[in-house]
């Protein structure tokens, strides 16, 4: 451990999360690393929160950060998208109305209280998530480590699925769940976006105020990396992930932050 504390390097970075960090194609690891950085890794596409506040995943993140050599500058996190993603359906309302009806509005499509309900739950899993992964930090280093946390940019409502090697496909995320509330693909497509626009930035409300609240008693150690406006329509790979020029563009925002601590 004094050997670990005793080489430190502005240049290493720990992260732990979802696909936006870890994919098979453009990634933010890979964006970091273009920008000069050594990145430790334990990513996993499709991680939740629900997942990674569990002992088993926490030892496992344990175990892997027990192997860094070096003190690292920051831990890199990313979650919360996923579990967003899996339970999207709570946000929406039963459709009542023509199966083609335009006139859909997104007030009639977004469930307020469901979504409302949802982020308060994720609010308390970050909260959890936070803290245990500091606690898993400062059990390896005495020094504080300092937590970036990136939002998410909304993502596009009727976007393609994930194409691997030609032939495995991954999504649509999104769309599944308006069909099984009734809304089929005719539907107003500029109402659902709004539907998922304003569902994102419950996320990032949520992802924010356990920030705060935990940043009360912890010395501000997180620091919030807001993307939302600056990925736009020309980053993005598939309906939920960036490609290159869009990874590029969080791991600049990530690095500015970076420079500043």
């Amino acid at each position: 451990m004094d050997d670990m504390e005793g080489r430190q390097s502005d240049g290493l970075l720990v992260a732990e999360g979802d696909s936006w960090l870890k994919l098979v194609g453009p990634d933010l690891e890979d964006a970091l690393k273009k920008n000069g950085y050594t990145v430790e890794s334990g990513a996993q596409p499709g991680d939740t929160l629900e997942n990674m506040t569990t002992d088993e995943e926490i030892d496992r993140l344990k175990n892997r950060l027990y192997q860094v050599k070096g003190t690292p500058k920051a831990m890199i996190l990313s979650g919360g998208g996923n579990d967003l993603l899996d339970k999207f359906d709570r946000c929406l309302l039963n459709f009542k109305g023509d199966r083609d009806d335009q006139t859909v509005t997104s007030d009639m499509i977004l469930d307020s209280n469901g979504l409302k309900q949802l982020c308060a739950e994720l609010e308390e899993r970050y909260q959890t998530w936070f803290t245990k992964v500091s606690k898993c930090m400062s059990s390896i280093w005495r020094n504080s480590i300092p937590m970036l946390i990136h939002s998410y940019a909304c993502p596009n409502a009727t976007g393609p699925g994930l194409v691997r090697w030609y032939f495995y496909k991954e999504g649509p995320w999104l769309q599944p769940h308006f069909v099984s509330k009734g809304y089929v693909p005719q539907i107003n497509t500029k109402e659902k976006q709004n539907v998922v626009e304003k569902a994102f930035d419950g996320l990032a409300g949520a992802m924010q105020c356990a920030i705060k609240a935990y940043n009360r008693s912890n010395h501000n150690q997180i620091h919030y990396v807001d993307v939302r406006g600056i990925v736009t329509i020309d980053h993005w790979h598939d309906q939920i992930h960036l490609n290159t020029d869009g990874c590029d563009v969080v791991a600049k925002k990530l690095g500015e932050v970076l420079a500043s601590l």
